[in-house]
């Protein structure tokens, strides 16, 4: 499993090794929250997963200027638990974990629709594969979605290890939101899981149901 964030985690200054192992740290915490629910054909051997750390730098003009360095440190880890169901959804049934600045104030779209500005503070990361138990059926449709129970999981296993201060020594860093178009962050403030599933980045039905979580994130430190 190569485990990849929407967002990107700002401090003023230099990335140090303590700044990526914090923030790989809060990651593999996040994963391994939802060891069980993982699918079967994700791996269980001993850091047989990986976390990638890269540095972007911003350009003025957005994501046309902007460059990813080589990879800086690469974190192995472990899930912990083994799959709780012998069965897995296909491969392309992913779970969206949306997150959000601060949106107050901001339209979600300016007349002729084309400047969308609430979206340059929204951002997503898909996961999976997932095991059958990840859902059930309603019960009057009998449409599939994603269990209530596994909706709260996955917003309670990010609200854990990420609104704590991710720490390197006297140091706190935060997860944001970054928008290509603007080339600015904006540090995350709310996230939420929806019932529906989305197969390939396009969702089949509306959500009928979402989980939500409010964010408090401490202040960067430089």
């Amino acid at each position: 499993m190569k485990c990849a964030t929407c967002g990107t985690l700002p401090r003023g200054g230099a990335i140090i090794a303590d700044d990526m192992t914090s923030a790989g740290n809060a990651l593999v915490a996040f994963y391994d929250a939802l060891a069980n629910l993982w699918a079967g054909s994700i791996t269980r051997a001993v850091n047989g997963n990986r976390i990638d750390f890269a540095e972007v730098s911003r350009g003025a003009a957005g994501a046309a200027d902007d460059t990813v360095s080589t990879l800086l440190a690469t974190q192995p880890f472990t899930i912990s638990a083994p799959a709780a169901d012998t069965q897995d959804l296909p491969a392309e049934c992913a779970v969206a974990l949306s997150f959000n600045g601060v949106l107050t104030g901001l339209q979600e779209e300016l007349p002729g629709g084309l400047v969308r500005p609430k979206s340059r503070r929204r951002g997503r990361v898909f996961l999976g594969p997932w095991i059958v138990g990840m859902s059930n059926r309603e019960a009057v449709t009998n449409r599939a979605k994603v269990s209530a129970a596994n909706m709260v999981r996955i917003v309670d296993a990010y609200t854990g290890p990420f609104t704590a201060a991710i720490d390197g020594p006297g140091r706190i860093v935060n997860h944001v939101v970054y928008s290509p178009t603007t080339a600015l962050t904006h540090a995350v403030v709310g996230l939420h899981c929806d019932d529906a599933f989305d197969t390939i980045r396009s969702r089949g039905e509306k959500s009928v149901v979402r989980e939500e979580r409010t964010v408090s994130q401490p202040p960067l430190v430089p």
